[in-house]
């Protein structure tokens, strides 16, 4: 009996041992500088982006990520004001994924797409609806562009810093001057003509307060 409590440490103190943490990167889309003088562009430019979509997935079996909506910053706030929202995203598939890493349109034309050109977006949506909350601005990159993307191997974590400005669009208006609603997070990425493209929601949801609309 003794020896199978000593192999069992022996395994426990091997395994603590060789047990590493998932690599975790991160992506502050504030840092990023606006193009200008251009008006910036959002996930739904062109119609392309974002949407409301519950996922769809081109990397084998599943969704290869997984996302969680770690916070709403201010969590009370009314249409037209900035808001900022973070997001863990773990790569839990078998592929590479890439992610743009600039806000300047002219990287990857939204209208005007071309090989390897990536797209990369961020919203808000109420639990289990289309109803939009928040947008943030949408990325640009191209895989012929240095820094202009970054990428997401198996098994490593991102998480990103998102500036939003709060739209609340509802299909249902609100009842009373504060309203409690459970929100959750939409990410977004997008390789042109290279087969690949991720859109997946967050597997949780936050409470925020929307105020009614002065």
């Amino acid at each position: 009996m003794r020896a199978l409590h000593v192999l069992a440490a022996a395994i426990l103190i091997h395994t603590g041992a060789t047990y590493q943490q998932p690599n975790e990167l991160s992506l502050d889309v504030m840092a990023i500088p606006p193009p200008q003088p251009k008006e910036e562009a959002t996930a739904y430019s062109c119609g392309s982006g974002a949407g409301g979509g519950a996922g769809r997935a081109s990397h084998g079996l599943g969704p290869p990520l997984k996302v969680t909506l770690v916070s709403v910053s201010p969590e009370t706030f009314r249409r037209g004001d900035e808001i900022v929202f973070e997001l863990l995203v773990e790569h839990v598939g078998e592929s590479p994924i890439h992610i743009a890493m600039t806000r300047d349109p002219d990287v990857a034309p939204p209208c005007r797409p071309a090989e390897g050109d990536v797209t990369t977006g961020f919203a808000l949506f109420t639990k289990g609806t289309n109803d939009l909350i928040a947008v943030g601005p949408q990325l640009f990159g191209s895989l012929a562009a240095a820094g202009a993307t970054m990428t997401l191997s198996p098994g490593e974590r991102l998480r990103v810093r998102v500036p939003a400005n709060a739209d609340v669009y509802l299909h249902s208006p609100l009842l009373d001057d504060t309203q409690t609603l459970e929100v959750e997070a939409l990410f977004s990425t997008n390789t042109e003509r290279g087969g690949t493209g991720d859109i997946e929601r967050s597997r949780n949801a936050l409470a925020v307060q929307v105020l009614r609309p002065r």
